[in-house]
């Protein structure tokens, strides 16, 4: 299989997202397409009510999420852990 490209990985995170959200409270959640970085193989995508994405304002956004990746090479998504996210952090990305 041949690595994905940004735009195949970004709609697989989607994929995961609609079926991992289907019981959360918020319903409408979407991966922030331009926020979502690739690293050593992986594509991290992170996510949002789009109450929060169009106001800003924190009452409408999602608390304790933490990014989906995506494996490039296969294509299997999953969320990070919190370790992740911080590691992420201290590189330099802006999760």
């Amino acid at each position: 299989m041949s690595q994905l490209d940004r735009e195949s990985a970004l709609a697989k995170a989607e994929e995961f997202l609609a079926s991992e959200s289907k019981e959360w409270k918020h319903k409408d959640i979407k991966i922030i397409h331009d926020k979502a970085f690739q690293h050593e193989g992986r594509l991290i995508a992170p996510y949002n009510t789009v109450s929060y994405l169009n106001t800003g304002k924190m009452e409408h956004g999602l608390v304790g999420n933490v990014p989906i990746e995506v494996d490039m090479e296969t294509g299997e998504c999953e969320f990070i852990d919190i370790m992740k996210v911080l590691d992420y952090r201290d590189m330099g990305y802006p999760i």
